[in-house]
């Protein structure tokens, strides 16, 4: 399935990550290390929570469909 097309938070999620890349580039050497993996790992955090709660909704919905 195709998360971006579906759910617009997980897109918004994929931009930021793509963002803070982007911004992380154009650091001091000291801060790319030290405040740029800070930035990294909660940009990358946050995307893999919101893939699990969609996949999670995913899945009931499918429980759900095969109930009735």
């Amino acid at each position: 399935m195709n998360y971006q097309n579906t759910f617009f938070i997980y897109r918004n999620a994929m931009c930021l990550v793509i963002e803070t890349e982007g911004v992380v580039k154009g650091f001091p050497c000291y801060y790319k290390y030290i405040l740029g993996s800070e930035m990294r790992i909660i940009a990358y955090d946050l995307l893999k929570v919101i893939g699990e709660i969609n996949l999670n909704k995913l899945r009931l919905l499918f429980h759900l469909q095969l109930r009735i």
